[in-house]
């Protein structure tokens, strides 16, 4: 005959350390429940239901036959999981009894108080979720039900005081609850140790306290092996968002090793390969994740991220997106991306999903630095230079990094291929009124951005870097973007009128 217990947790949490061992030592606490634990909470109701209404001890005994003849088998909520520990100093009052037998302190008894450190772990338990156990067993009679429903009505916590249970019979089994967890006689790998009833178990192993102090296997016990049910595979949650028709998307910027200037083509270089993969992903549901793979027309459909068409040559016109970066002072503080064509809800979301992980700069692996970026909405303003305001003057936010080389290999000035010459030529080329270099100052070494096809091969990707300050006959509107690697982060201007 098979027995079906349901038990919930209201608070959602059970608190229970496995039998003889320390809280500390073992931070999971037990799960699942141990059988021995169980039946140790029937016995006690028992007694309280026995001066209740006088039952008899035999009833006990049958009662306790009954349910450790029984095969034991669960199912655990799939979603249960390790929940915090609370640590916490609690009293230990040790009275000290005077010759007398007397607690009364005024004749001689002396009350010695001191407190220790507990530690409470928990198995956090969804609210909607619920334990079955299955008993099946040959030793049922209705006035074995009848009394074991009596005692589990009057269960109220399992095991800490603090486990408020509720627990009780169903007759039949609910839809879509099937056995997950069975105990065996042998380990395997990934089980976790169960304290079991024995068959010849009696109520009074149970209930003698003095046997079961200190005891590694408690009279009438044995250990058994259990493995958990494995958690369910996590699934992104559906978010409903507004979508704006917008030219800018920003994230602040993180970390608990601040990234430095040079780093700034790494890091975009860097997400703009995971903005990439995650739009693959998006429009070929994960067939694919590397542009390479990717057919001529999805290539074309990402090619306003990606800055190259199907081909794999540059796209005209800069109607792609740029990858920048803000900084303040030396502190790289946001880093966004902008278009001249606004970018549409998919390639929204693949930006925004791209930035759920951490971002590593570092250039070995050895080091592991990371950044971090928190989506920023509409409500903060865009940077200085994207906002449409005219000026006439405009400085470097991030350095500037020449095209081409201006020493040859003697360290000699090329002529006419100096980082003054190259301003002046690129802004011609790109339709920018004439400007005056009004300053020019060393930077220092940059990394600039290297497409892969040439990793690896005779470049350099650390770079000389300079401060520069123009000045045009008239206020002209940015974003004014100059030199090597300006579509990832580098030559960022901002008005300084």
């Amino acid at each position: 005959m098979q027995v079906i217990l349901r038990q919930a947790f209201p608070l959602g949490r059970f608190h229970a350390t496995p039998w003889g061992a320390s809280a500390f030592d073992d931070p999971y606490g037990e799960w699942p429940p141990s059988p021995f634990r169980l039946v140790r909470a029937i016995v006690a109701r028992f007694h309280q239901l026995a001066r209740e209404r006088g039952e008899a001890a035999e009833a006990l005994e049958d009662l306790v036959r009954a349910l450790v003849t029984c095969e034991v088998r669960y199912h655990l909520p799939p979603t249960a999981s390790r929940g915090p520990a609370v640590r916490q100093y609690l009293p230990d009052i040790d009275i000290r009894w005077n010759p007398a037998g007397l607690k009364d302190q005024a004749k001689g008894a002396m009350k010695v108080s001191k407190r220790f450190l507990a530690q409470d772990n928990c198995i956090a338990v969804p609210p909607d979720g619920a334990i079955y156990w299955f008993l099946d067993g040959p030793n049922w009679t209705d006035a074995r039900l009848a009394l074991l429903d009596a005692c589990l009505a009057r269960i109220t916590y399992f095991g800490r005081a603090e486990a408020i249970t509720d627990i009780d019979r169903v007759v039949e089994r609910p839809s879509g609850i099937d056995v997950n967890c069975e105990l065996t006689d042998r380990r395997e790998r990934g089980a976790v140790p169960v304290l079991c009833a024995c068959r010849d178990m009696t109520a009074a192993m149970a209930s003698d306290e003095a046997a079961l102090h200190g005891s590694t296997v408690p009279p009438g016990a044995v250990w058994r092996f259990a493995v958990r049910p494995p958690k369910p595979a996590p699934r992104r949650a559906a978010i409903t968002r507004r979508y704006e028709r917008t030219q800018l998307i920003q994230f602040a910027l993180g970390a608990s090793v601040e990234p430095p200037m040079e780093a700034i083509a790494t890091i975009t270089g860097r997400f703009r390969g995971r903005v990439l993969r995650e739009a693959l992903t998006a429009l070929n549901d994960g067939a694919l994740t590397r542009w390479n793979d990717a057919s001529p027309g999805l290539r074309a459909r990402i090619a306003g991220l990606a800055g190259k068409d199907a081909a794999g040559l540059p796209l005209e016109g800069n109607a792609h997106a740029s990858y920048l970066v803000w900084c303040d002072g030396r502190r790289l503080t946001r880093l966004f991306v902008y278009r001249a064509r606004p970018f549409e809800p998919w390639e929204q979301d693949a930006m925004r999903r791209a930035a759920e992980a951490p971002l590593e700069w570092s250039q070995t692996e050895s080091e592991g630095w990371t950044v971090r970026m928190v989506p920023l909405d509409s409500a903060v303003p865009p940077p200085s230079g994207f906002d449409g305001i005219l000026s006439r003057t405009w400085s470097s936010v991030t350095p500037f990094v020449p095209a081409r080389y201006s020493f040859d290999r003697r360290g000699r000035d090329k002529k006419g291929e100096m980082p003054q010459d190259q301003i002046v030529e690129e802004l011609a080329r790109r339709g920018w009124p004439p400007a005056e270099v009004a300053a020019i100052d060393d930077a220092g070494w940059v990394r600039v951005h290297a497409p892969k096809r040439r990793v690896g091969g005779a470049t350099n990707n650390a770079r000389r870097s300079f401060h520069v300050r123009l000045t045009f006959a008239k206020p002209v509107v940015g974003p004014l973007l100059l030199g090597h690697s300006s579509f990832f982060g580098l030559g960022l201007f901002k008005p300084c009128d």
